[in-house]
């Protein structure tokens, strides 16, 4: 909102009101000095009739005048306000102000949450399905506003009093998950866990991404200096802090999870959460979970494991390059094969390569299951530290590795049975994964919300496929041609589409070099099972190629990012010397159906390179490498 609309005014503005103030008071003092001095005069005009104040001043925001008219009729000399009372051009302020900002609302006598979401009105019912759906509870600042002060009072967008936090604690138990005994003060923070803690803040947001862990240093009890602008990276560091400063493990104990119930019982998976096979999350909405997590303390902890309390490791974490080393207690799966059996992995899955080991964690669920996390290699020989993850994902889409173990008292005692499969370990897991970078306007915010009409059925409505028009000025540039896109196969479950990329030989650019010829082809198929779409590319031409990425699955209707699918091919124009070109096929969405609500197409982006001469396989005539891959008429196909 807009000061103008009753909205925020910050610093710099309301400071702006204050200099025209005090050049008025300045023309007034003089006008007021040059009047006569009887007595009279002075009774009917006094300073106080010639001195203007900020409260009056018409350029002020309604919201920051009311909040100083409730707190004044309250009984208060002093208010602070989050919005202007903080000179964010101060660096130092700025910092200060974030890492005190959660003990000032503790120490405050009470603290006002402004809704102007929530109307006035006599219907309760209505009024209150209203609070409950109120943008107060999605922001990621106003959870240290929910807890940290003594006294909280909530007002309507008229400024009435609507109710106070512990007058609503069960109802707003119900909404932002915060324990009643919490918001009543009866417990306090340290009684919670840190994935419990992390949880509250999984559905929140904020303008900055930054902000997503610098709202949080208070609900933890740590402090860093707030960096803007390097992302997501402020919420690895915050949590190094909180590894450092609580001995609690559940911070660990975030994404996709299965529980092991028993070894010949099935297993069962948690709903469906973003997987990473590193140690630290990516963001609070990682511990989206529905369990209720607590640590255990080292004498718990060497009770359930049957050890000694000076065989239980110490919590301690050292950050290094090579990842982050900690000692942990290790199942090692080789000596209980029936382990993996029961994690129902599939054989493709397994063969890629599965984890070695089960690492306990000192936490443990509502019903006294221990979490573990299963330790696998990593394939990438660029990774450093083991990676998190009961497998090595398949081609299949829904096959996704877990990242938590779930066991339960029956599958721990069996597994304490064997005691030799059970060893003191130092290992180095991964900190965290790079994410590439993806534009702006491939991001959710940005991108299509509207769904996608893939399967229509018998319905004329589906979804209109082209070449992205950028594609066609940049393959000429390079010399290459790029056929009319053609659908040859349209289905209630598969769409076929084709182009064909085919090379000027007497172009200056192809000297000495054969004709090109690569043939595209896209198919898309419907999971009607999973709700899922399966895209494959793949090439036919008659230059060698090897795919680098293989099929893969994306649901179209709950999809808010502009690139749907993306494949990646090696194709080798030459072997004496090796010289190769790099394709890149992607499919999305046009940026215009970002401003189109009922847009039905979807672009295939073609991009290649120019010719690269592969230094290292020039002495390799053997492919030993594999990299040059299968013989001109074999066909390859790729994925997302």
């Amino acid at each position: 909102m807009s000061p103008d609309d009753g909205g925020e005014q910050t610093f710099e503005e309301v400071r702006k009101l204050q200099a025209d103030i005090e050049a008025t008071r300045s023309r007034s003092l003089a006008l007021f000095t040059s009047l006569p001095t009887s007595s009279e005069q002075h009774v009917e005009f006094g300073y106080a009739d010639v001195l203007p104040l900020l409260f009056y001043h018409p350029g002020l925001s309604p919201k920051i005048r009311e909040a100083c008219r409730v707190s004044r009729e309250a009984g208060f000399r002093l208010l602070w306000l989050d919005s202007c009372c903080i000179d964010k051009s101060s660096s130092a302020e700025l910092s200060e102000a974030i890492n005190s900002m959660y003990t000032w609302y503790m120490h405050s006598d009470i603290c006002y949450a402004y809704r102007s979401d929530v109307p006035d009105g006599s219907n309760s019912e209505a009024q209150m399905l209203r609070f409950r759906r109120s943008r107060w509870h999605e922001r990621g600042w106003t959870l240290q506003e929910l807890i940290a002060p003594r006294r909280l009072a909530f007002l309507t967008q008229s400024w009435r009093f609507f109710g106070t936090k512990r007058g609503l604690a069960s109802t707003l138990e119900d909404i932002t998950g915060v324990g009643f005994d919490i918001l009543t003060g009866r417990d306090g923070l340290a009684s919670v866990s840190v994935a419990r803690r992390m949880s509250w803040a999984a559905r929140r947001q904020t303008t900055r991404v930054e902000d997503r862990a610098y709202s949080l240093m208070g609900i933890f009890g740590v402090h860093m200096s707030p960096i803007y602008g390097e992302g997501t990276n402020a919420f690895l560091r915050l949590q190094e802090e909180i590894i450092r400063t609580i001995p609690d493990q559940s911070i660990f104990a975030w994404g996709y999870s299965c529980t092991l119930h028993s070894f010949e019982g099935e297993s069962s998976s948690s709903a469906w959460h973003t997987h990473s096979p590193c140690l630290l999350a990516q963001s609070p909405s990682d511990f989206w979970v529905d369990r209720e997590i607590s640590p255990l303390s080292s004498d718990e902890f060497a009770v359930r494991v049957r050890r000694k309390l000076e065989d239980v490791p110490s919590l301690h974490c050292v950050f290094t390059p090579h990842g982050i080393r900690i000692q942990l207690l290790c199942i090692e799966l080789s000596q209980i094969p029936k382990a993996l059996l029961a994690l129902d992995i599939c054989d493709d899955c397994t063969e890629l390569g599965h984890a070695y080991a089960f690492a306990l964690l000192q936490c443990e669920d509502e019903e006294g299951y221990v979490l573990a996390l299963p330790l696998c290699h990593p394939r990438s020989t660029i990774r450093t530290g083991v990676t998190i993850a009961t497998h090595i994902q398949c081609e299949v889409g829904y096959h996704r590795p877990h990242r938590v173990v779930f066991l339960s008292p029956e599958t721990l005692c069996e597994i304490l049975d064997c005691p030799s499969s059970i060893t003191k370990s130092e290992v180095c897991l991964l900190r965290n994964l790079e994410v590439p970078a993806t534009p702006k306007s491939g991001r959710a915010p940005f991108a299509l919300k509207h769904n996608l009409n893939l399967w229509p059925g018998d319905r004329g409505d589906g979804i209109d496929f082209r070449i992205a028009p950028h594609c066609y000025e940049e393959l000429r540039v390079l010399g290459f041609d790029l056929l009319p896109l053609c659908v040859l196969e349209r289905s209630a479950a598969q769409v076929i589409v084709s182009t064909c990329l085919v090379s000027d030989p007497d172009s200056h650019l192809h000297s000495g070099e054969s004709k090109l010829t690569v043939q595209v082809q896209l198919s898309l198929t419907s999971l009607q099972a999973y709700n899922d779409t399966m895209a494959r590319f793949s090439l036919t031409t008659n230059a060698i190629h090897t795919p680098l990425r293989t099929e893969s699955q994306f649901r179209a209707c709950h999809t808010g990012v502009r690139t749907l699918a993306q494949a990646e091919f090696i194709i080798c124009v030459d072997r004496h010397p090796v010289t190769l070109r790099h394709l890149l096929l992607t499919l999305e969405r046009p940026m215009e159906s970002s401003l189109i609500a009922d847009s039905r197409s979807l672009d295939i982006s073609l991009e290649l390179s120019d010719m690269h001469l592969y230094e290292t396989l020039i002495a390799e005539e053997d492919n030993s490498s594999g990299l040059l891959g299968p013989e001109p008429e074999e066909s390859a196909c790729t994925d997302m």
